[in-house]
């Protein structure tokens, strides 16, 4: 019984504590976010060790959309293969909520978008109106 109590600390301190997102509402994440955009990736690129939980992919993008950006004008961004990142393919288009060291995760808000689909569902219309809202006329006065 005790091995099976220090096993069952081990994962929750492994799997479920990293498995946790804080849900946050799209101007939350707007107002956290450095930039905010949609854009298409033209190129990752994996870095660091080939375990699982190391590798690091960095990513260039174009541009589709801007809602918020920073005066620098950078095109890169990573993700890692942790549990709540999100997978980086060249040729995806995808919602980025860009975080200061240039994160990208579904925690944050980023995941993948139908860019001008004909299937595009209530939601995703609803999403991109309140983008240029908030582009438009400002995050909500919600504090961090």
């Amino acid at each position: 019984m005790k091995y099976i109590a220090v096993a069952l600390v081990l994962f929750l301190q492994q799997g479920i504590a990293s498995a946790m997102c804080i849900s946050m509402t799209l101007e939350r994440q707007f107002q956290r976010a450095q930039e905010v955009m949609i854009v298409r990736v033209t190129e990752v690129k994996k870095e660091g060790e080939e375990r699982r939980y190391d590798a690091k992919y960095r990513a260039k993008y174009v541009v589709l959309e801007s809602f918020k950006r920073l005066a620098d004008n950078r095109d890169d961004v990573y993700s890692t293969s942790e549990v709540h990142d999100i997978a980086l393919s060249p040729g995806q288009t995808y919602l980025f909520f860009i975080a200061e060291d240039r994160h990208v995760g579904s925690c944050g808000g980023s995941r993948t978008w139908l860019w001008n689909s004909p299937d595009k569902d209530e939601k995703t219309a609803e999403t991109l109106t309140k983008l240029r809202r908030l582009r438009d006329h400002g995050a909500s006065q919600e504090a961090p």
